[in-house]
């Protein structure tokens, strides 16, 4: 059974590279967008994971006592919530707000 699974989905090197993605402007092989999208996520990861760094450490060294507990309570309160709350919110408040003061223009 694992021969029949691996057989079917065994990768080619046709499916990278030479395929057709996207519209009718020209060739774009799978591999270049692939590498593409794997460089910006890193570069994305790396300048995220400084500026956490960054963050945390004026927050434990250089930050005034008053500043530092007010930021590290929203900093607890976010990581608290759901994501999923977030995104109830912004379904039952933004997008009525959105409509109601933004569609007119």
């Amino acid at each position: 059974m694992a021969r029949f699974f691996f057989a079917q989905t065994q990768v080619r090197a046709e499916f990278f590279c030479h395929t057709r993605v996207g519209s009718n402007r020209g060739r774009i092989r799978r591999a270049a967008v692939y590498l593409w999208n794997a460089c910006h996520g890193g570069r994305i990861a790396a300048d995220c994971g400084a500026l956490g760094l960054g963050a945390a450490i004026f927050l434990a060294e250089l930050a005034p006592q008053k500043i530092s507990d007010t930021l590290q309570f929203f900093i607890d309160l976010l990581a608290a919530v759901p994501s999923v709350i977030y995104g109830l919110l912004g379904v039952f408040i933004v997008i009525p707000l959105m409509r109601e003061y933004l569609q007119p223009f």
